[in-house]
């Protein structure tokens, strides 16, 4: 699949494919990240179909009364003819390994596969704010399935309710494996054992990030655990965390209203999301109104380019201020990034990345300690006070204070 640069598995299936608008060697390494995605669900997909093949056939020998070297025959021409040269021949089995990765195909007529098919024909819309699609819409989907009474608002799912028997059954275990992480989510943010993405209030953000505060993670100790990197599964956390800090910002005569509780926490969590990102990036800048926000979305597009394997093994123990293009560039490539200015907190200490550590890069669910002594921003946070930062200028001057020159310490004279 690698070679070849398109899927194998599902040759005859494909759906909603997006074209490389450039050709040639830029073509080749423009296209080496979605190369590398591509191969990786192949990975996947071929994983997930023998799976199913091998279950299914296992069963049927059972089914039939074959034992030993008889039923190990009879999964082996299974196996054989599942596939022919890469290509899946079983629907069955292709439909649950798009199913296992996500991937898939949109029902026609639906807004996710409009939306697919608008960002095939502008390649514009789709490099600056949309890459993906179908993936998304069926995380997102994997989630409402598995919600607890929600889930019934789903027109598959009454069906497949009144048809009974094993559809039914998959119904119902789908509704009671969500009610259980639903259940944990309640209980962790119950004992303030959950966080969310934090104040909406930028200032009151950068006080709780600069406390030690870690978005979306399970606090346990000193300790912070992220569990946003097991989306679908945890979303509900997100949620919930979301919903408990929205209930804690609402004006008194909306204390009691879950239901704008419950919205305000199901939006900032969709924001949240990493392959949402481009779009609520892209959404918050050319609506804005401000130069100085589509400036920022521009840059962030620029940093893009910088590859995250690069990014994940920079060993900077510091956040970096990058407040030009270039810097942009430069904030991700390791050795390079040290020769930016630190980003400094509402006192000025640098703000710091969590200790560097190889478990760190290759298990995304590593603790982060809770280091920093952060009584004052603790203290600011619980009174609620909205502290402006110093300007970037020095007052009546263009002198910008947070170049290069003038270091951590300059951004807070």
């Amino acid at each position: 699949a690698f070679a070849q640069d398109k899927p194998i598995i599902e040759s005859g299936n494909l759906t909603n494919e997006i074209q490389n608008p450039f050709q040639g060697f830029l073509g080749t390494v423009v296209g080496l990240p979605s190369r590398s995605l591509m191969s990786q669900d192949e990975f996947f997909k071929n994983m997930a179909h023998r799976s199913f093949v091998r279950a299914t056939a296992l069963r049927e020998a059972a089914e039939r009364g074959f034992v030993g070297e008889e039923a190990a025959d009879f999964v082996t021409k299974k196996m054989e003819a599942s596939m022919v040269n890469g290509v899946s021949l079983n629907n069955n089995a292709l439909a649950f390994a798009q199913q296992a990765t996500f991937t898939n195909p949109l029902k026609q007529g639906t807004v996710g596969a409009s939306l697919a098919t608008f960002t095939n024909n502008h390649p514009l819309f789709r490099f600056a704010a949309l890459p993906f699609v179908k993936t998304p819409t069926n995380i997102l989907l994997w989630t409402w399935d598995r919600t607890p009474g929600i889930a019934f608002a789903l027109k598959a799912n009454r069906e497949a309710l009144m048809a009974g028997g094993e559809r039914a059954a998959e119904v119902m275990a789908r509704q009671s494996t969500g009610a259980v992480v639903w259940g944990a989510g309640v209980y962790f943010a119950a004992n303030g054992m959950l966080t969310g993405s934090g104040p909406k209030d930028p200032v009151q953000q950068k006080l709780w990030l600069d406390a030690g505060n870690k978005p979306y993670s399970i606090k346990t100790g000193n300790k912070y655990i992220p569990y946003n990197e097991l989306d679908p599964l945890l979303t509900p956390f997100g949620i919930i965390a979301d919903a408990v800090t929205a209930s804690g910002e609402l004006k008194e005569h909306h204390e009691d209203s879950i239901v704008m509780a419950f919205t305000t926490a199901l939006s900032r969590n969709l924001a949240s999301k990493s392959y949402l990102y481009g779009l609520t990036d892209f959404m918050n800048a050319a609506f804005s109104g401000k130069t100085h926000t589509l400036n920022q979305w521009m840059k962030q597009r620029v940093g893009s380019f910088v590859p995250a394997i690069a990014k994940q093994l920079n060993q900077d123990p510091e956040m970096r201020e990058m407040r030009t293009y270039t810097d942009q560039i430069i904030g991700g490539i390791p050795g390079l990034s040290k020769t930016l200015p630190a980003r400094p907190t509402f006192f000025g200490d640098a703000v710091m990345k969590a200790p560097f550590t190889g478990d760190l890069q290759m298990n995304p669910f590593s603790a982060s300690p809770y280091v920093r002594d952060t009584h004052v921003e603790d203290k600011l946070l619980k009174l609620g006070r909205d502290f402006s930062y110093p300007s970037h200028n020095y007052p009546g001057t263009d002198v910008d204070m947070t170049s290069r020159d003038w270091g951590v310490r300059g951004n807070q004279t």
